[in-house]
């Protein structure tokens, strides 16, 4: 048994899940988008940070 917490966009139903809806304006999710140094200026990656930094 478990709990974890996800946006409704990204809980996906599935057989023994069940979402439970918290309505509370303190909470909040933070996102991060992270490379290795190495590969931040490879074209799929360095497209991918110029749509997220827009």
């Amino acid at each position: 048994m478990g709990i974890g917490f996800v946006t409704q966009v990204e809980f996906i139903p599935l057989p023994g899940l069940a979402a439970v809806p918290i309505d509370d304006s303190e909470l909040s999710i933070s996102y991060s988008l992270c490379c290795l140094a190495v590969r931040k200026d490879r074209p799929l990656i360095r497209a991918l940070f110029d749509v997220a930094l827009a």
